[in-house]
């Protein structure tokens, strides 16, 4: 069980003042001489703290030795004094409160601190006081009634209420006269080893290693990490194994929270960033700085990852775990805390191993995209289009991407100048790098090992997206076709590697005026059954949207598409329909006169009806299509005609099964 020690506690002044014992016995004169320059609230220190401590002793509000710190009781002291002279009663010494004592300065009274004249009890302790005259009552801030020493049972007094409230401070919600509450209660924390990270007993990466983490919870009110003392013993496994510093080992330390995987705060450490502990082999760091905060009643883990040497030749068996007694420090409510999170209950081992010998393997990634068409806007072109992911797949160790060369196969097939311009990697939303493209020149993206997304972590597999962007041309058209040649990588040994994939994805075209197919339905039925119960007819129907981009689009009829049918697109029973006439095709709405309106998306239905007796035996049937003929003129009429067969993959209907 975690250890907590608070600090803020009452000392020992504070409990004889409430046994009726005063703790300030002395006569004082109630000036203040010291200059208050800031504002002071709870967690404040210092020389000024100090001083407000002594002129709300010499005013009969504060009862324990000055201090120095800013905690609950002064807080409550200063609010009393507050209620007294007529301020709103916040507890928070700011302008309005600085002013009071300033303009009180030149007065110079002296007083028994809580025996105001004529009271025969102290009205901060109830002890008896050696005038005999009395005033009856609980005047403002008194604990005990000045006339019979009984506790008072309220602080709050008559006073004049402040139409503009003082400045309210962080974290605090304030109404006129009233004591300041803080929006939070102190809070507390149950802590454990968090089961991930595991004890890992082959670790080959170097490179932000989860190795350590504290699971926290919250209870009673927020609470704020701000400091970890790190205790870790590094045994290196030779022959014979010996200790070391493991600042000759660790480079760096990251401390993120483990339910965002936010980074809170990044340490370069070395040799003289450990200190030793209580034996020779013991090692310590203290990382502060942060402030990980988990809320009441919610539970959240606290990790610490390292970056280590990457040209490992002997096993590293390292020891973690919190150091001494107070090794977390906390904050919470305005209170201090710390606790024990060292000893066996906290600890674990992880033991990095020298990294095998790298392996990348390159292939094309299913997202890679199949063939389309894509619109040039004449404004601003084509931008970042994706027309090519592969994925990288490292195994024994992590690896490193040196450099990566892709050629483009077409770029500029029509020859009328118009091509891609520009070719980017890009690896999570996160661009790589960038380049010209030049036609159809080759290109290489060198010096990949200092870029963001070039690191492959060991039995994962990282796709690559490629993207181009075509200029802003008015008319005419062009093809785009690319194909990862060679890859250099590295091991994290600094072992260079080279592979040729050869992969090539699907030729991608762009248009300065075309239209937009999207599919959307298909549907297949039996039309009807002869005498035997065998199939006659089998209907199928083909739905999807046409949008023209720019320019208006020539409404379409029946003969700009072909529809087949079959047991597959590519079976042999497939029959084409453009040359029999076993199935008619009847497009919906039927064709007018009237051209498409560009950018205006329009259903087409494609109505199939297919001779069973003629499609070659029993089996389930589908109907494709398989090409689109469109013409769409530009804004300078010019005809651009487009026949479509590709990135029609998913036109196709359901099955229907025929029996012959």
């Amino acid at each position: 069980m975690s250890k907590r020690i608070l600090v803020g506690a009452l000392g020992a002044a504070t409990i004889l003042s409430l046994v009726g014992v005063a703790a300030i016995t002395a006569s004082a004169a109630t000036t203040s001489t010291y200059n208050f320059t800031r504002n002071l609230t709870v967690g404040s220190t210092g020389a000024d703290v100090s001083a407000l401590q002594q002129f709300l002793a010499q005013e009969g509000f504060f009862t324990v030795t000055p201090t120095g710190y800013f905690g609950p009781i002064t807080k409550k002291a200063v609010a009393a004094w507050q209620a007294s002279i007529g301020l709103p009663s916040y507890g928070f010494f700011g302008p309005e409160s600085r002013a009071a004592i300033a303009s009180s300065a030149s007065v110079s009274t002296t007083s028994t601190p809580g025996c105001p004249a004529g009271a025969l009890f102290n009205s901060m302790t109830g002890a008896p006081c050696t005038s005999a005259a009395a005033t009856p009552g609980c005047p403002a801030g008194a604990l005990f009634n000045s006339m019979t020493g009984a506790p008072c049972t309220t602080t709050t007094t008559t006073s004049t209420t402040s139409t503009t409230p003082a400045t309210c401070p962080v974290g605090f919600t304030c109404t006129p006269n009233t004591t300041s509450t803080p929006t939070s209660q102190e809070g507390t924390l149950n802590l454990t080893l968090s089961g991930n990270p595991s004890t890992q007993t082959n670790i080959q990466q170097n490179i932000d290693v989860p190795v350590w983490g504290l699971q926290a919870q919250a209870q009673i009110g927020d609470v704020t990490i701000q400091r970890l003392d790190l205790d870790v013993q590094d045994q290196v496994n030779a022959s014979p194994s010996y200790q070391e510093n493991p600042g000759n080992f660790i480079s760096n330390i990251k401390l993120v929270d483990g339910s965002t995987n936010q980074v809170l705060a990044s340490y370069n450490v070395g040799l003289n960033s450990f200190v030793q502990g209580a034996s020779s082999t013991d090692y310590y760091i203290r990382l502060s700085g942060f402030n990980f905060t988990v809320p009441n009643g919610q539970t959240k883990t606290l990790l610490v990852e390292f970056t280590t040497s990457g040209s490992i030749d002997i096993a590293h068996q390292l020891t973690i775990t919190g150091y001494g007694t107070t090794g977390l420090q906390t904050m919470s409510g305005g209170i201090a805390d710390y606790y024990n999170v060292s000893g066996s209950a906290f600890t674990r081992q992880q033991t990095f191993t020298k990294p095998g010998n790298t392996t990348v393997t390159f292939g094309i990634d299913a997202s890679n995209p199949l063939s389309s068409t894509y619109y040039i806007d004449p404004n601003v072109g084509a931008q970042n289009i994706p027309v090519f992911v592969f994925n990288a797949q490292a195994s024994n160790a992590n690896a490193q991407l040196s450099s990566i060369t892709i050629t483009p196969l077409h770029n500029d097939a029509a020859g009328s100048g118009l091509a891609a311009s520009s070719i980017s990697l890009v690896q999570n939303g996160t661009v790589v790098a960038s380049q010209s493209l030049n036609g159809t020149q080759a290109i290489t993206f060198n010096n990949l090992t200092t870029d963001t997304g070039s690191t492959i972590t060991s039995g994962t597999t990282q796709p690559y997206v490629v993207e181009v962007s075509v200029p802003n041309y008015t008319s005419g058209n062009t093809t785009v076709q690319l194909e990862l040649n060679s890859v250099t990588y590295q091991s994290t040994t600094g072992q260079v590697y080279s592979t040729n994939p050869n992969l090539i994805g699907n030729t991608q075209y762009f248009y300065t005026a075309s239209p937009q197919l999207a599919f959307v339905s298909g549907s297949a039925s039996s039309g009807g059954n002869n005498q035997s119960g065998q199939t006659t007819t089998i209907n199928g129907q083909l739905t999807f949207t046409v949008t023209p981009k720019g320019g208006q689009m020539v409404q379409p009829v029946a003969s700009d598409f072909i529809v087949k049918v079959g047991t597959s697109l590519t079976g042999a029973s497939v029959i084409p329909t453009a040359s029999t006439s076993i199935l008619s095709i009847t497009p919906t709405p039927s064709s007018t006169s009237a051209p498409l309106s560009q950018g205006q998306a329009y259903t087409v239905t494609l109505a199939a009806t297919a001779n069973a007796a003629q499609l070659g035996g029993s089996g389930t049937y589908q109907f494709y299509m398989t090409s689109a003929s469109t013409t769409v003129y530009n804004p300078n009429g010019n005809a651009v005609s487009t026949t479509q067969t590709w990135g029609l993959d998913n036109f196709k209907s359901g099955g229907v099964g025929v029996s012959q």
